[in-house]
């Protein structure tokens, strides 16, 4: 979980932004979808498959951020979201 703070954290002053948050889980629901899709031979992705991709990042994003005072989430708060999504 530190790995992937680190990871998300692309301007690297230690707490995530929701920007950070947004782009890094398109980039991994994206390259996911993606890998499954065309292990099973599957077309691009429909306009529709893409919307629902944005519609679930924006609620887990939301979610994330969800309670907090501010628009960052530090690296313990990061942590407890995780483990709650699990």
């Amino acid at each position: 979980i530190d790995f992937l703070f680190r990871m998300y954290d692309m301007n690297g002053l230690g707490y995530l932004t929701r920007t950070e948050l947004t782009t890094m889980l398109n980039s991994v629901m994206f390259a996911a979808y993606t890998i499954v899709d065309a292990s099973m031979d599957g077309d691009n992705l429909s306009a529709e498959t893409v919307q629902k991709l944005n519609e679930k990042v924006q609620l887990l994003v939301s979610s994330a951020f969800s309670g907090l005072d501010s628009d960052r989430l530090w690296q313990g708060q990061f942590k407890q979201w995780v483990g709650r999504c699990l």
